[in-house]
């Protein structure tokens, strides 16, 4: 079985032809960046809907059954939670192309897929809202009937609920995930960064699952929006670092990991460093033997 190495021509001497003529590595160094972006920009935006409709900071959907339909508040929260779906596939993609294979410590390979699971929750629970609040504001007969019944509070609110509960499970796997990948990276920015984020994710998810179970405001969007603050401080300085070690899509972690071994054997090891051993092998005496 052939393996591909980082430096090309080393093993045959052979342009190899693998993956695209045009390098495109560089469309993905900035994957958990706009991710992290994106769902700022979500939270933030429903931050400020809650404060221009209730002068609230923090946005409660319980008790904004008679807001969620009036004018064109459904179209600005829909825009949130579309922006929030596109911050949940950038961060999708991102651990979908992390390399974390059997090189890289447990801890670090747990992460990556601990990310995998919240991305997924977190994809699924801003859809549900944004096919929610896609569905109101209508004039036709069942979407007025819709409106009604989500204005005087009614169980339909409860589909929204769901979603809020599978986002706070998501922003709880976040922090444990953005924890484990910065202790166990060894190109990693500090970590307390890791702890920091896992505190702000940690009580983010908590709050939200409260106010999806309690009907009462918890501050959850305010929580979220400081846990994608420092979440994005944070991938500033990690997704560079990862970014320049990462091996490219022509290239295996194990190869270019046993090669360093390698070069690292023959430098130490007396009988295969030949150019620092030649000269004292010369000089031996001789056994006595004759060929």
């Amino acid at each position: 079985m052939w393996l591909s190495t980082r430096v090309e021509n080393v093993d045959t001497g052979i342009a190899t032809k693998q993956g695209p003529s045009i390098p495109i590595e560089g469309m993905f160094n900035t994957l958990l960046r706009m991710g992290l972006l994106f769902e700022l920009m979500c939270y933030l935006g429903l931050t400020m809907i809650s404060y221009n409709y209730t002068n609230q900071l923090s946005f409660n959907y319980h008790s904004l059954g008679e807001i969620l339909v009036q004018g064109n508040a459904p179209k600005y929260i829909s825009f949130c939670f579309f922006l929030g779906i596109m911050g949940s596939l950038h961060l999708m993609s991102f651990q979908l192309l992390l390399a974390d294979d059997t090189c890289f410590a447990r801890g670090y390979v747990t992460g990556s897929k601990i990310i995998k699971i919240a991305t997924l929750l977190d994809f699924i629970g801003k859809t549900i809202g944004f096919v929610f609040t896609m569905q109101l504001g209508g004039s036709t007969d069942l979407e007025s009937a819709f409106n009604m019944a989500v204005a005087q509070g009614g169980v339909e609110i409860n589909f929204l609920t769901f979603g809020q509960i599978l986002c706070g499970i998501a922003f709880v796997s976040y922090g444990l995930g953005f924890l484990l990948l910065e202790l166990f990276q060894d190109e990693g920015v500090g970590n307390s960064y890791g702890y920091i984020n896992f505190l702000a994710f940690s009580a983010s998810g908590a709050s939200l699952l409260l106010h999806a179970t309690t009907f009462k405001c918890t501050g959850a969007t305010l929580f979220a929006l400081t846990s994608f603050s420092t979440a994005l401080l944070w991938a500033l300085l990690f997704e560079p670092s990862i970014n320049e070690f990462s091996p490219t899509f022509g290239e295996t972690e194990l190869t270019n990991d046993v090669e360093t071994q390698v070069e690292k054997f023959t430098r130490t090891n007396q009988y295969y460093n030949v150019d620092e051993n030649y000269g004292s092998y010369s000089q031996q005496p001789s056994s006595g033997y004759m060929n």
